[in-house]
């Protein structure tokens, strides 16, 4: 089933992908490539605007997200409990 991805880093795939499109002209489609997930055809298109304020905005996204994740481990206090909670097995030495 064919599946649109847009636009992608060209070393999604890895050497796979990057083999697939080297030389192709726009609207031209590759042979078909091996890579771990099955076989693929790629299809050479044109960079739009929007592609890459999709990209720019993915990218800021996953650097909020880690940065929020950073800062979260660092605020995190952490306590041990002279007993456990109610249910859990003893503590043994």
């Amino acid at each position: 089933m064919p599946t649109d991805l847009g636009c992608v880093p060209r070393d999604l795939f890895g050497k796979t992908m990057k083999d697939a499109l080297a030389g192709l002209k726009l609207g031209e489609y590759g042979k078909p490539a091996e890579s771990p997930w099955g076989f693929h055809v790629f299809r050479r298109e044109a960079v739009t605007d929007a592609d890459v304020l999709n990209v720019l905005k993915a990218d800021y996204m996953g650097q909020c997200r880690e940065q929020a994740a950073k800062d979260a481990l660092n605020e995190a206090k952490i306590e041990e409990m002279d007993a456990p909670p109610p249910g859990a097995p003893p503590k043994t030495q």
